[in-house]
């Protein structure tokens, strides 16, 4: 098992991969795995299949229409992660239940999408983070995607990106004490 692991998070692309297509190819030197969080699974798989090196994790969401992948678990890095799509956990209505599905899981990330808004809540035992919408992304919230550190031994640490920027902050921080 590794004991560094930098992942790039999108969600919600909806059959719209060019935004996600340019992330991956100016971040893919620089992460070693995509976390795809559903609607649409297709998309994800088809990113994968471009981008063999890195190792891909897509999970379905609501405009999947299929019972396959609704959600992973990870252990990476020394670390306990949950990836969903976040519709059965009715993150549009808030946060509660997915927290707590993280807390009694003793998770230490949960990576969710279905809202289209960025989210990011960094508590002392537990990282919840959304992306965002890379394929649909709102402009008000100026960010669509996200990255996330993973090292052994450390507090799991993420930046929030937009697609339509430079990545170079990103890849400054995804290097830093690499």
């Amino acid at each position: 098992m590794p004991d560094r692991w930098k992942v790039l998070v999108i969600s919600d692309t909806h059959n719209r991969t060019d935004r996600a297509e340019k992330v991956i190819a100016e971040l893919q030197d620089h992460i070693d795995a995509v976390y795809f969080l559903g609607d649409y699974l297709e998309d994800g798989e088809r990113l994968a299949r471009k981008y063999p090196r890195l190792a891909f994790l897509c999970v379905a969401g609501n405009c999947d229409f299929t019972s396959r992948n609704p959600s992973f678990e990870v252990n990476v890095a020394g670390h306990k992660l949950f990836l969903c799509h976040g519709h059965r956990y009715g993150v549009k209505d808030g946060y509660d239940s997915i927290r707590s599905v993280g807390i009694a899981g003793g998770y230490d990330v949960v990576l969710f999408g279905h809202t289209h808004i960025p989210f990011a809540q960094d508590e002392e035992e537990l990282l919840l983070l959304n992306p965002g919408s890379i394929g649909m992304p709102f402009a008000i919230y100026g960010s669509d995607y996200a990255v996330l550190k993973l090292v052994a031994g450390q507090k799991p640490s993420y930046r929030l990106g937009d697609s339509g920027k430079s990545t170079d902050d990103i890849i400054a921080f995804l290097e830093e004490n690499a």
